[in-house]
């Protein structure tokens, strides 16, 4: 959950190039992702990390690899995507809401 909303709102912060937010909500994250990812077994933490890494939001795509990364998380949280399937289905999700959104 906490990932969710740091990830939403550091992407809010990036689109609207509001530096004090973008700080604020990047130590949120980063704050989210080590708690994630301490409290994952080791087996779950590699294919995880591969996604956070790239659902980072940027200054492209941004709105895409948040929704993805929701997709990708609500999808494992719910048991319905294995940990080594993560990165997979990242990619595959990036790539659905990138010709949803933007076509």
């Amino acid at each position: 959950m906490d990932l969710l909303t740091s990830n939403a709102a550091q992407g809010a912060a990036r689109t609207t190039d509001d530096d004090a937010a973008l700080y604020d909500s990047y130590s949120a994250r980063a704050r989210a992702v080590a708690s994630l990812l301490i409290e994952l077994p080791p087996e779950e933490r590699e294919g995880l990390s591969a996604v956070i890494d790239l659902a980072s939001p940027g200054r492209r795509d941004t709105r895409e690899k948040v929704l993805a990364l929701q997709d990708v998380l609500m999808g494992w949280t719910a048991g319905e995507i294995a940990p080594e399937d993560a990165l997979k289905t990242y990619r595959a999700a990036l790539g659905r809401r990138k010709t949803t959104l933007q076509g």
